[in-house]
């Protein structure tokens, strides 16, 4: 099994409220019966994790990338790739996808805590990929300085 999720330009630093745009990728023996992509956070201390996913966007909602498509009219037609439409998932697929950061929790490292945010790309139920982001002012995690 391949997966992945790819951010558009490589960013991995958003400001809340700025569009998170990107691909998911995979290639299976067989069709999935599921995929969706899970925006969440996870906040990491001594005594455990506690987490949530705030945006769960099924794939099928998303537009398959790159079908070939006539654009243009009479000789100089010519073909372009045009994300569309498949509300059925294949074994080998990629998809489109865009949703905005949230407002809140940003991002940040503290003395006993630290807060980061995830896209997981699930398959069947199962994590299949996942990208670290930060999403905080200034597209940079938060530096809690510990008390003096």
């Amino acid at each position: 099994m391949i997966a992945r999720i790819e951010l558009d330009e490589d960013l991995v630093g958003y400001a809340p409220g700025e569009p998170i745009r990107g691909t998911v990728h995979w290639t299976l023996p067989a069709a999935p019966h599921r995929a969706e992509l899970r925006l969440g956070w996870a906040a990491v201390s001594k005594g455990g994790t506690d987490r949530d996913e705030p945006l769960v966007i099924p794939v099928v909602a998303m537009l398959r990338s790159g079908a070939p498509t006539g654009v243009g009219d009479g000789p100089y037609r010519t073909i372009a790739q045009v994300d569309v439409a498949a509300p059925n998932l294949a074994a080998v697929e990629t998809r489109r996808f865009a949703l905005t950061a949230p407002p809140s929790p940003w991002s940040f490292r503290g003395a006993l805590i630290d807060l980061t945010w995830s896209l997981t790309l699930r398959l069947d139920g199962e994590p299949a990929a996942t990208a670290t982001v930060v999403i905080a002012p200034g597209r940079r995690r938060v530096e809690l300085e510990p008390e003096r």
